[in-house]
């Protein structure tokens, strides 16, 4: 899809925009200029396509590109900037009508059968960035529970963790004995995120300097280390 219009700019580091597409879809769009790069936006990818794809709480996402030149009609001068750099394919996530950020227990996520969902997330793309500062939950307008956010993901930046437990300023990190405990076993089937690498466009591996088999091997390999803890 391309970016046709930018609506307004939301709260945070990755600047997410509201935008629409060339038939007028809304999407919220993350720009690769922006926050912590283009791999950030490859691991927003590959973990919301993964959770969308097992039917679980987390918004959709697909690529948009912007087309050089596209002109400043939005924004400031930083704002701009950060467009100018990100022509190119970047992230749209689904647009959810939200009524706002919550920060539920451990145990009122596991009263509305998320907690399996949010563990498998975070525990297998080792997330560092659900904390008690940004917890990444929003309530929507139908009383739905989604989990956002997953672009500081240690798996992808080379950080070797072999460790049972989540990441160690996780907002749960206290309340969990056992991880394999709400693990959803699904998640360790490398054909899932198989198919889910062939949707990365070409150019944006290239910009990152990765490859469709080395994001097999990462995936494959901590597959065989949860794997191993059984």
């Amino acid at each position: 899809m391309e970016l046709k219009s930018i609506i307004k700019l939301y709260n945070g580091s990755s600047f997410p925009t509201l935008v629409t597409n060339e038939i007028g879809e809304e999407y919220v769009m993350k720009m690769k200029g922006a926050g912590n790069g283009i791999i950030s936006l490859v691991s927003e990818f590959i973990a919301n396509r993964i959770a969308h794809n097992l039917n679980w709480n987390v918004p959709n996402v697909y690529w948009i590109k912007i087309e050089e030149n596209y002109p400043w009609l939005f924004g400031t001068d930083e704002f701009d900037d950060i467009l100018t750099k990100s022509y190119g394919w970047n992230l749209a996530i689904q647009k959810i009508s939200y009524l706002k950020s919550i920060s539920p227990t451990f145990k009122e996520m596991r009263e509305l059968d998320l907690l399996n969902q949010l563990i498998t997330l975070d525990y297998f793309f080792i997330n560092i960035d659900r904390s008690n500062l940004s917890n990444n939950f929003l309530l929507s307008k139908m009383n739905k529970v989604y989990i956002i956010d997953h672009g500081s993901l240690a798996l992808f930046y080379n950080i070797s963790m072999n460790d049972r437990r989540l990441f160690k300023n996780h907002i749960y990190y206290n309340e969990l004995e056992s991880i394999l405990e709400f693990l959803d076993e699904r998640i360790l089937d490398i054909e899932l995120f198989k198919a889910i690498f062939d949707e990365i466009p070409d150019e944006i591996l290239l910009e990152i300097n990765f490859n469709k088999e080395i994001l097999t091997k990462i995936i494959e390999d901590r597959i065989s280390f949860i794997k191993s803890l059984y």
